[in-house]
């Protein structure tokens, strides 16, 4: 994901209106045969497939979605390889350069199995680690077990800290989406908050109707702090009821404002406050204010 500020004068277009102008280039510039490397969603290599079709490129390959596919659909053969480095699709083609036709296409997913650490590489990450700021790895914390990145605890560990830096705030709402990973079992240091929250992003503050929050609850089901759903509705985290007519000051990052994952904040608010707060530093600073360790981690924080 992407700042949308960053790209707000970009023009984006239709893979199928400007495919056909790319592949009468690449030909016309001598190429004989046109594969697509992409990193788009099943869904959208299986509706280019049939132009793909048309204009003589017999594979697609995408990504994006975390998707293992291998099929063939109106001859052009699909392929996705998965996530987190788990496999990858070897293709074996064989393609008659004089007569400009491909005499054979193989595709086979390989799962990619654990190895022994290589040496080289190992070497290469002491080196650029050391080149970094050594604060980014001073344990400040601990956690067992792992907290899930979509979980209660990866808002209370995220979103509370945010309402304890910027007290005028009543809620604050983040997309799992923007949490890389969960927070596996171990000790806890700025680079690892880094890995969870890898984009950058300062804290908005807007005002919203408790209506507007409401539907931007139910619809995206975002990770949240300040208040909680009840069996008969909402209800503020310091007990107050909930009002679908009041007005609330809600705290995203940034990317969420601009209209990232969909959120349409700036509809609601056209003039946020913009905080300067970096959306990692509170809760880099709330674990180091508990000083969790291996006997008391920060997860029996979480839940007191």
């Amino acid at each position: 994901d992407t700042q949308p500020a960053n790209v707000a004068d970009l023009d984006f277009l239709r893979y199928a209106d400007v495919l056909p102008e790319i592949a009468t280039r690449a030909r016309a510039d001598g190429a004989g045969l046109l594969l697509i490397v992409g990193h788009v969603c099943a869904s959208e290599t299986r509706a280019l497939a049939p132009l793909a079709a048309r204009l003589d490129i017999p594979f697609i390959g995408g990504g994006h979605c975390h998707q293992e596919i291998n099929e063939v659909v109106d001859g052009v053969r699909l392929v996705e390889s998965g996530f987190f480095n788990r496999g990858y699709t070897r293709i074996e083609l064989l393609f008659d350069t004089e007569n400009g036709v491909i005499v054979e296409l193989e595709s086979e997913f390989v799962p990619n199995r654990t190895g022994r650490e290589d040496p080289e590489i190992a070497e290469l990450i002491v080196d650029w680690r050391a080149r970094t700021d050594q604060a980014v790895w001073e344990v400040i914390g601990f956690a067992d077990p792992s907290i899930d990145r979509k979980s209660l605890e990866m808002a209370a560990l995220i979103l509370d800290p945010w309402l304890e830096a910027w007290p005028s705030a009543d809620v604050a709402l983040a997309s799992s989406r923007y949490v890389q990973q969960d927070l596996f079992p171990g000790d806890i240091t700025p680079a690892v908050i880094i890995g969870l929250l890898s984009t950058t992003n300062q804290l908005v503050e807007v005002d919203i109707t408790g209506r507007q929050l409401i539907e931007t609850i139910e619809s995206h089901r975002p990770l949240m702090a300040g208040i909680a759903e009840e069996q008969d509705g909402y209800r503020m985290a310091d007990g107050r009821s909930f009002d679908l007519e009041a007005t609330y000051r809600v705290l995203v990052p940034e990317a969420l404002y601009a209209g990232g994952d969909y959120y349409e904040f700036y509809k609601f608010d056209p003039e946020p406050t913009y905080t300067g707060i970096d959306w990692r530093q509170p809760p880099i600073d709330w674990i180091r204010s508990v000083a969790s360790t291996e006997r008391e981690p920060i997860n029996g924080f979480l839940s007191d």
